[in-house]
């Protein structure tokens, strides 16, 4: 196919304050093999040597366009991304991320002859830390899918709008943005529900650096901002009719991201962050009234059951939750009391 007749992708780079990892980021964009694609660099408000790497690539390919605003936070940013993008397709890269140089061509690919609205692929993770990698696979059975055959699909999808390509059309047709606060890619699972064909590239094609000491998913200041997320995204889908078919994935978003919070900022010893993770337990029981007081409490787990304890340690994540020492006193917490008020058989098959 002609390069002037190939579709038109859109990259959209939020930039605060990272001019240590802008180059590699920038560099894996403009050097994709898959060549007609914009650039849309959105410093929000950097105060670092940012703005001046944005503008030296700027000048270097014209294919990049470059704005700055005051600082926003990355949801708004992301939105004012789309409000510029031109392509049919667009996708979001992380100012400390990175592609493989196949990731548009090889996705996109995909995606083509699926004709699917979403395209996805596996994950290699590097930990800024400890200085390892590793790939995750998303736990894809076949390489097409949609919400409407495999409701579970949301979440195998993974929540973060990051590493995935979407037809611009999902956003702009169904009214969908980033919401202004923390942990803005709340808004994804409004994306998979309506994707019509979702196609799933089996290959590790986008870099993500974890346990980075000032990125704003490790500030345990934010942590409200998740109860904030999934308050907004139950109102969301009631508002669109979609709660009923997604509740139970919902309910397993819900648990995720409260365990997430607990297993990130637990091991913290200030107060509020002990006070924030106690107040997100009850915003996670008040939007699902059915867990009736679970996340707070103790259980024992029969002969120590692995399959039990493995899946009460995925949904609710507090330390000491699971007591299974023998001689342990469990006249108030027995698990045939939790299994009634959750149902445990449900709850393994959805979480395992």
């Amino acid at each position: 196919m002609q390069e002037d007749k190939k579709p038109l992708v859109t990259i959209v780079i939020p930039i605060y304050n990272v001019e240590k990892y802008l180059r590699h980021c920038i560099g894996s964009v403009i050097g994709q093999t898959y060549t007609n694609i914009e650039v849309i660099l959105l410093n929000d408000g950097s105060t670092d040597g940012s703005e001046k790497i944005c503008l030296e690539y700027a000048n270097l390919d014209k294919r990049i366009k470059y704005y700055f605003h005051e600082n926003r936070g990355l949801g708004l940013t992301r939105n004012r991304g789309i409000e510029l993008s031109t392509g049919e397709y667009i996708t979001f890269l992380d100012s400390d991320d990175w592609f493989d140089l196949n990731f548009a061509e090889e996705v996109l690919k995909d995606m083509t002859e699926a004709n699917a609205e979403i395209g996805l692929c596996d994950i290699r993770y590097t930990d800024e830390t400890r200085g390892n990698t590793h790939t995750v696979k998303l736990r894809f059975l076949k390489n097409i899918v949609s919400f409407q055959e495999d409701k579970s699909v949301v979440n195998k999808c993974r929540l973060f709008a990051w590493g995935k390509i979407f037809k611009k059309s999902l956003f702009t047709d169904f009214g969908i943005e980033f919401p202004n606060f923390a942990y803005e890619d709340i808004c994804t699972p409004l994306l998979t529900i309506r994707a019509e064909k979702i196609s799933y590239t089996p290959k590790a094609l986008i870099n993500y650096v974890e346990n980075r000491v000032d990125s704003l998913s490790n500030a345990s200041k934010n942590i409200l901002d998740l109860g904030k997320g999934l308050k907004w995204l139950k109102e969301r889908l009631q508002n669109d009719n979609l709660y009923s078919d997604f509740k139970i994935e919902y309910k397993k978003i819900a648990l995720a991201q409260l365990r997430f919070a607990a297993r990130r900022f637990g091991h913290l010893q200030d107060e509020k962050t002990h006070r924030d993770l106690q107040t997100l337990a009850g915003i996670v029981e008040e939007l699902l009234p059915q867990l009736n007081g679970l996340t707070g409490r103790k259980y024992y787990v029969p002969d120590d059951s692995p399959i039990l304890k493995l899946a009460l340690d995925r949904c609710l994540p507090y330390e000491n939750q699971i007591v299974n020492k023998p001689g342990a006193d469990i006249s108030s917490i027995m698990i045939d009391e939790a299994v009634l008020k959750y149902n445990m058989a449900e709850l393994i098959m959805e979480v395992l």
